[in-house]
């Protein structure tokens, strides 16, 4: 397993810190994407800046709906997810998210509810709901939530299929690349993909978020 060098995004997520190191290619789930290795390090850096390319994909989805059907855009969705989320499996993704000191309830639901999203197709509440209180109560305050059965708390029914479905696939715990075409194979996969890399690592603001209804 490598080490990962990741940081802290600004609404307290964890997620890549640097792009410049030797590519590998990742064959999976019926692609073939080139996945970038981070250095041997998981130094907890301060928060810092979006993430360039993911705020540019969600803008030209936002702006160019049509673009959703276009391999190419697909491709460069899955290549640059993979370099967000900078770990080889969703699940150490998920572990590493305990490193952040911004980490609170909200964020561990709606971590929750994206997994559920993965394993069922289905959210307990909409992207539009999660970034109103993300925003609202979650940005750079994780530790001083106080959140008591959100509407839409994931059923402990769909916790255990999402545990079941770490589990599956004939490995404990699937390489990123197989989470990621799961994902891709919800309906609306690739564009709950595009918008939740935009809330974990990019930087969504509300407006451009409540003049469209990719989300909702």
């Amino acid at each position: 397993m490598r080490e990962t060098a990741l940081r802290v995004y600004p609404r307290g997520f964890m997620g890549s810190a640097t792009k410049d190191a030797p590519m590998r290619t990742a064959k999976g789930g019926g692609f073939t994407v080139s996945q970038l290795y981070r250095a041997d390090s998981n130094q907890l850096e301060p928060l810092g800046s979006t993430n360039p390319e993911i705020d540019s994909l969600y803008q030209l989805m936002s702006t160019t709906p049509l673009v959703i059907g276009d391999i190419g855009f697909k491709e460069k969705v899955i290549s640059e997810a993979l370099v967000a989320f900078g770990t080889d499996h969703l699940s150490s993704w998920v572990d590493y998210q305990n490193k952040s000191p911004y980490l609170g309830d909200l964020h561990k639901e709606f971590i929750t509810d994206t997994l559920c999203f993965i394993a069922t197709g289905k959210r307990r509440m909409s992207l539009f709901t999660w970034i109103s209180l993300l925003d609202d109560k979650g940005r750079n305050d994780g530790k001083n939530l106080s959140v008591k059965e959100p509407r839409g708390l994931v059923t402990e029914y769909e916790k255990n299929m999402i545990s079941s479905w770490f589990e599956g696939h004939g490995r404990l715990k699937p390489h990123i690349v197989d989470s990621i075409n799961e994902w891709l194979m919800q309906d609306n996969g690739l564009n709950d993909l595009v918008v939740t890399l935009a809330i974990l690592f990019g930087e969504f603001k509300d407006g451009s978020f409540k003049s469209n209804k990719i989300a909702s």
